[in-house]
């Protein structure tokens, strides 16, 4: 096994014997129990069951350890994990540790307010059925659920083969399975940090910290972490970060025929770009998905090892993804990459340096200014100077570029080959997946598999094709695949895309119009949340703890849990009996039959919605009120809807309800709904 792998699955299983510890009500050391309950599962490799049982100081000071054992590593970036997480809420009080404990709400901690009566989280066992795990003020662990949790472990890890599998299968697996566990059950601490975020960025500091060493000779590791804080101020880290501009111009540039499929096609197809991206960028770097913070709505943060390959390489995606967009979208698209470098002490909070909200701040203005100044002399000669095969080249009728065309029929129109795959990939994404959202496989293959493309970041083509059963890929030649809304994990899965897709099969606009109560209308809905850029700078300070709420992983766990709500959460709630359920007392239409609705794009903290008139508006409140309720109250939304004629261009009805959405955000607190009927 690569030392690499190694090194992230001792991470990743480093705390697993609290799981174990919680379902046997055993007492011995977690770290004890760990190793030994992973020893009967025939899990082997001495490195990895060495760091699982010596990642403390305690462990570590009574063992005659190699000076390059990775235990030294995982000691250290566990460290720099929990540093970054636990907090006492009374410092003059001790906690209690009690296994039933539940994971508090993640919102929590943003504009804390030791008044405030706290939610937590069912624990979310793998054998039950959750719509979406809505927190409370009554959670209780019940006695049986962590020994199932244990169970399912370890069934995975019996199952997993370490030598072959990629680590990213294992840690979506512990996503679905320890996302809703705490990690820590001190009951004097914040119980907001879920232990699979805690795995993950143990993991993802881990793995920078090697490949840092590795660039710079570094093979004393006992030298360097066990007894030394000093190295703490080096910055062996990188925080990258990518937006792509251009998203809602991209998306709505489209004809009235097949719209609705081809608008869904638009924004997953953006969507898609950005999950390769992160993932080529991790696989050049031999990473994986623990060390992508964030991604949502055409933005991410990820965490890389302060390397001259690793900034190299950014640059590289900068051009290289922006010659690829240039020459199939002119200049509707664009990608701003930089990143800024850190040490173990900025993801401190309880450090007196510069902290996270300083380096995304700086972050943010590095990237505002590349897309003030965005194309080298070289990319503004493609817009400024003829085209040799211009004669070859027609205008299409929906991006309106320049490009060779095809006849797209069911569009009935001359399109550029651009957009007609595109359309294709709707095609597959509407045969494949099923109304509530559920099915398809995407494999992605440097060989020429479909005729679907994305940019590959050493400036190649790279292909795309989605299957409806995992048996139709067997044969097929792919190098990564991603599952659409499922909960599988093996061999080259990277991750699973959690999409907002819900919507009745094969309707049209007209089909939506008609099933309205009262006038033939269909509504669009968009809504956006309010203020989340200031949530982020200054969510997690206040003057009890000052900065010292203010980590990696509540941005991790904010940003997350936003995008289970409005990617995943969001195909139940517009369902039938999902609308049915928390209509409240709001009711504006008593139909049996509703969820006529089509989700067209709902990402990180936005969405894009149209259906029948009565039943959008519906919606509307119930995703405010369920939203108030997810967050505790933290996070509201604005939002605006317009009732149109089903003929009226899209791109029109996109463009009217977001000047709607604007001036609801006008008003003096947002959280406002602003109706216009045509």
């Amino acid at each position: 096994m690569e030392r690499i792998n190694e090194i992230v699955y001792a991470a990743l299983l480093h705390d697993i014997g609290k799981v174990f510890q919680r379902a046997d009500k055993e007492k011995i050391n977690h770290s004890k129990y760990g190793k030994q309950e992973l020893e009967k599962l025939k899990i082997l490799d001495k490195n990895i069951l060495g760091a699982v049982e010596n990642h403390h100081k305690s462990e570590l000071e009574g063992k005659k350890l190699d000076n390059d054992d990775i235990s030294y590593i995982i000691y250290e970036a566990d460290n720099i994990a929990s540093a970054s997480e636990r907090r006492d809420i009374d410092s003059n009080k001790k906690g209690v540790f009690n296994w039933d404990v539940p994971l508090s709400n993640s919102f929590t901690t943003l504009y804390y307010d030791s008044e405030e009566k706290v939610s937590s989280y069912n624990l979310q066992v793998g054998s039950k059925e959750f719509r979406f795990n809505m927190p409370n003020c009554n959670q209780k662990v019940l006695e049986n659920e962590y020994k199932e949790i244990s169970n399912y472990i370890k069934d995975v890890l019996t199952r997993y083969d370490f030598e072959n599998d990629h680590p990213n299968s294992l840690i979506y697996a512990f996503k679905n399975l320890l996302n809703y566990v705490p990690s820590s059950t001190d009951t004097n601490q914040f119980t907001d940090i879920s232990l699979y975020e805690h795995m993950k960025l143990t993991a993802a500091i881990a793995s920078c910290m090697y490949i840092y060493c590795e660039e710079n000779n570094i093979t004393n590791y006992k030298e360097r972490y066990l007894n030394t804080i000093e190295n703490r101020k080096e910055n062996e880290f990188i925080i990258a970060s990518m937006d792509i501009s251009g998203i809602q111009d991209f998306i709505y540039t489209i004809t009235s025929k097949g719209a609705a499929k081809m608008l869904k096609a638009r924004s997953f197809y953006l969507e898609l770009i950005m999950e390769h991206i992160n993932d080529e960028i991790l696989d050049k770097l031999n990473l994986t998905r623990a060390n992508l913070i964030y991604n949502g709505g055409g933005h991410c943060y990820i965490l890389l090892p302060n390397t001259s390959k690793a900034k190299e390489l950014l640059k590289e995606v900068k051009q290289n993804i922006n010659q690829w967009f240039i020459n199939r979208f002119g200049n509707k698209l664009y990608l701003a990459v930089d990143c800024e470098e850190c040490s173990a002490v900025n993801l401190d909070a309880t450090s007196d340096v510069e902290k996270l909200d300083t380096i995304f701040r700086n972050l943010s203005k590095k990237l505002n200014k590349q897309k003030m100044q965005r194309y080298s002399k070289e990319q503004l000669k493609r817009f400024l100077l003829p085209n040799d095969d211009i004669e070859e080249e027609r205008e299409c009728r929906i991006c309106k570029n320049s490009q060779k065309i095809v006849y797209n029929e069911i569009l009935e129109s001359d399109v550029c080959q651009t957009c007609d795959y595109i359309y294709q990939l709707g095609e597959l994404l509407s045969n494949c997946v099923n109304e509530k959202g559920t099915g398809a496989y995407i494999t992605i293959a440097d060989e020429e598999i479909s005729k679907i493309l994305l940019p590959s970041i050493n400036g190649n083509n790279a292909y795309v094709n989605i299957y409806k059963k995992q048996e139709n890929i067997l044969n097929t030649k792919y190098k990564r695949i991603y599952v659409i809304n499922k909960k599988e994990f093996g061999d080259l899965f990277a991750d699973n895309i959690a999409t907002g897709i819900y919507g009745i099969k094969g309707s049209t606009f007209e089909e939506y119009a008609k099933k309205s109560e009262g006038i033939e209308r269909i509504g669009v809905l968009r809504a956006d949340v309010d203020n989340l850029g200031n949530v982020f700078k200054r969510g997690f300070i206040n003057q009890e703890y000052g900065n010292k709420l203010n980590t990696l992983t509540r941005y991790s766990m904010i940003s997350n849990k936003l995008s289970d709500f409005f990617k995943d959460n969001i195909n139940y709630i517009c369902s039938n009996e999902g609308i049915k359920e928390n209509i409240g007392e709001f009711t504006l239409t008593n139909k049996e039959n509703k969820g006529n609705i089509k989700v067209i794009y709902s990402g990180g903290d936005d969405l894009f919605i149209i259906g029948a008139w009565d039943e959008i508006i519906e919606l509307a409140i119930v995703l405010d009120d369920l939203l108030k309720i997810y967050t505790s109250n933290k996070i509201t939304m604005s939002a605006g809807i317009g009732l149109f004629n089903s003929k009226f261009p899209i791109s029109k009805q996109a463009e009217i309800v977001a000047r709607l959405e604007e001036l609801s955000k006008e008003q003096e607190g947002k959280n406002s709904l602003t109706l216009l009927q045509d």
